[in-house]
């Protein structure tokens, strides 16, 4: 390693007695500091600094299923133990005479009694106690969402068919209440009926809001006081210790720090400016490189159908990255067997672009939309279409001396760009506008199959943007035609014939994708009309960046080029690994881009969807990979929370429930022997026999062990090659 390999902003990590890794100062002065104070003692590894810990290697060969101790194989009994002491923080299998280990907190030492008894075997030489039972049921019914009437007509089978005398429980009520105490809480806090307040720690004996009065509670038919609106909430600061609890779990919360990329590769939010820009600001927390970074993430859905009453539920999550610096606790690390203060921050938050405008209060909608430019944007109102247009507004970013900026007649008439890009404001400048604002109570893909699939009802290619065309453009070929008897509308050049769009419908119902990689795009596929319909939001993702430049090729050079450049800027954008000149690269060519969509298509086309691209390249450069914040992941857990809900009428507490099921069986699956089948390590739906390449890596889709067929066997046909020449190449 060289120094350039340590230096972030000009300035490195010293190393001395005194700074012990936590300030940035310049090398030279690093210099004089080592000379001065000499090296902290002990730092033979530099970590801090991105050098690889020899240690870390033997957690890589860590099998998940195994607990935090060696047991005996195959020995339930033995792994429940385990599984209660990993709950509970209590370790008692370390040596404290070693160098770097240290006896376990106050709190880590605690053990519950209740368990001892469950924890017994149910006779002599059974590998399965009370305990380990309610444990499988539970995750048995989290794992496929089995109706608790199910589960209790289960147990009361297995009670008829096994000695009365064994202390199996009873009912899933009562292994639930046993299993519990491995799990973590959750609390129930009143609200505000307009959301102005909690009534929490010093509000909580409030009876009405102290904000707009409105009463907390209300009476049932019964007589009975009920709180008008609650929420429920899910504590954070034990589920952040838990993550220290095993070596299924603790090893791997260092791994950003321990596996540093090489500059200017970018593969995990940590190799971000802004993951960078916060550690200078806090040396502190950064020199404990078990702190934890935190994503928060909240998005709205519809629990009931469309027919019933209008009701919107909000639930709000937080993804680890690995609250403010001074919240924080002290936690035992069984990893390393040491007790240290961790805290935790928040680096970013995550939200389509409507739920971005609720929760931070900004309008996302009108001439003021985009949050960066703010009111330097150049957006205008249609005369005729009465919506706000970012129509020619992306000259600006071009480099001064680019001739798209002295065209008069290529985007709106008679106008050529002479101003600059509008300024960034820093994070300061933003706070001294926001601070004193009173309380406030995925992006969608482009929209080509509006305009090139001229779908009827659906495109804004219509009349008045023809007008607006007219009004703005000197594109005399696409103004609307009087013929006497009407007005006529020309064909556009980027709009496709009722034959070629059958031919691209046909050829996606034809399509063939690898296994998840997206949905069943045949169902979308409406061949009469012409139109592609229904696709969710990963679909359109999919289209976009892999089927759009061969499914609109057909159209001319002039109108594909730039719909292809657009689709491969988002390809780019969205790789799992970035590196800073390609995202440079970015941040200079989609000006231009959009540049030459203003020249093809009409200003109704460019609301403020297609403005904020501009920014997504200085974004990523900022946050890190996109699939690290984007939305998918969080609306794939709203969907199946939504799937999971039992009482329609307490929808809230429903989804609650089934997390907190979901939560512990997960964490008690880490116990279970590797031939107990659970969520974590059920097999491929293809799975049909056979073993896993040892050489083969983890995620490659390849590694899907299964047996051919032996029923018959025939020769691919010429598409069905070609379909796997395409996705192997």
């Amino acid at each position: 390693m060289t120094l350039e390999t340590f230096l972030s902003h000009g300035l490195v990590r010293c190393p001395c007695v005194k700074c012990q890794c936590r300030n940035y100062e310049n090398p030279e002065i690093v210099r004089l500091h080592l000379y001065k104070d000499g090296f902290q003692k002990d730092y033979t590894v530099w970590t801090s600094h991105g050098e690889m810990n020899s240690s870390f290697g033997r957690f890589q060969d860590f099998v998940v299923g195994e607990s935090s101790r060696s047991v005996e194989p195959n020995v339930q009994s033995s792994r429940m133990h385990d599984m209660v002491q990993d709950a509970y923080g209590m370790h008692s299998d370390f040596e404290s005479g070693n160098h770097g280990e240290e006896a376990p907190n106050e709190e880590a030492s605690r053990f519950f009694e209740q368990l001892k008894k469950a924890s017994q075997p149910l006779y002599d030489g059974s590998p399965h106690s009370q305990l380990s039972i309610a444990v499988r049921l539970l995750s048995i019914k989290a794992d496929w969402n089995v109706p608790q009437g199910a589960m209790d007509a289960v147990i009361g089978l297995i009670h008829e068919l096994v000695d009365p005398n064994l202390e199996i429980p009873e009912n899933y009520y009562k292994a639930k209440r046993l299993v519990s105490k491995l799990g973590l809480s959750s609390m129930r806090i009143d609200c505000c009926e307009n959301g102005c307040m909690l009534y929490y720690k010093d509000d909580e004996g409030l009876e009405c809001c102290k904000f707009c009065g409105r009463a907390r509670f209300k009476r049932t038919r019964s007589g009975k006081r009920v709180a008008v609106k609650a929420m429920h909430y899910l504590p954070l600061t034990p589920r952040l210790k838990r993550l220290y609890a095993s070596n299924s779990s603790a090893p791997h919360m260092r791994w950003h720090s321990e596996n540093r990329r090489p500059p200017g590769v970018m593969c995990h939010p940590s190799d971000g400016e802004a993951w960078k820009h916060f550690d200078t600001t806090y040396p502190d927390f950064a020199a404990e490189t078990r702190n934890i970074r935190l994503g928060l993430c909240s998005d709205g859905f519809t629990p009931h159908s469309v027919s019933a009453a209008p009701y919107s539920c909000w639930p709000v999550f937080l993804t680890l990255y690995n609250l403010p610096p001074e919240l924080w606790v002290e936690t035992f690390d069984v990893s390393l067997k040491q007790n240290f203060n961790l805290r935790a921050t928040l680096m970013w938050t995550i939200n389509d672009f409507p739920a971005y405008g609720m929760l931070s209060g900004w309008m996302t909608a009108g001439k003021l939309s985009c949050p960066y430019c703010m009111e330097n944007t150049k957006s205008f109102t249609l005369k005729h279409g009465k919506k706000h247009s970012w129509f020619d507004c992306h000259r600006q970013f071009l480099p001064l001396d680019h001739e798209f900026r002295s065209m008069k007649n290529g985007f709106r008439k008679n106008k050529i760009e002479r101003n600059y890009p509008p300024p960034r404001l820093s994070g300061e400048e933003i706070w001294e506008r926001v601070e004193n604002f009173p309380k406030v109570t995925e992006e969608p893909p482009y929209k080509f199959d509006g305009y090139v699939m001229d779908v009827k009802g659906k495109t804004k290619d219509n009349p008045k943007a023809r007008l607006d065309l007219q009004e703005y453009c000197m594109r005399k070929e696409l103004w609307l035609q009087d013929k006497g008897n009407g007005v006529f509308k020309p064909k556009a050049s980027y709009s496709f014939t009722m034959d070629h769009k059958r031919k691209i419908c046909e050829w996606v119902k034809n399509l063939k994708m690898p296994d998840g990689y997206a949905s069943n795009l045949e169902k979308r596929v409406d061949m009469a009309q012409g139109k592609l319909h229904g696709m969710k939001s990963h679909d359109c993702h999919v289209f976009m960046e892999t089927l759009l430049p061969i499914a609109f090729s057909s159209l001319p050079a002039r109108i594909w080029k730039p719909m292809k450049e657009i689709s491969l800027f988002f390809k780019d954008l969205c790789s799992s690994t970035l590196r800073v000149d390609n995202l440079d690269r970015m941040h200079q060519n989609i000006p231009v881009i959009t540049s030459k969509l203003e020249k093809i298509l009409p200003p109704g086309f460019f609301d403020v969807m297609e403005y904020l691209p501009i920014h997504l390249a200085e974004e990523a450069r900022l946050g890190g990979p996109v699939h690290c914040r984007w939305m998918y992941p969080f609306e794939r857990t709203i969907g199946k929370s939504k799937r999971g809900i039992k009482q329609k009428h307490r929808v809230e507490g429903s989804i609650c429930e089934a997390y907190l099921a979901k939560e512990t069986t997960h964490f008690c699956s880490y116990y279970f022997g590797n031939d107990v089948p659970c969520l974590r390590n059920r097999p491929n739906r293809h799975y049909e026999g056979g073993e896993n390449d040892a050489l083969a890596k983890p995620i490659s889709i390849f590694n899907q062990p299964g047996s051919g067929s032996k029923k018959r066997t025939r020769q691919f046909n010429d598409m069905e090659s070609k379909f796997a020449s395409i996705h192997v190449c």
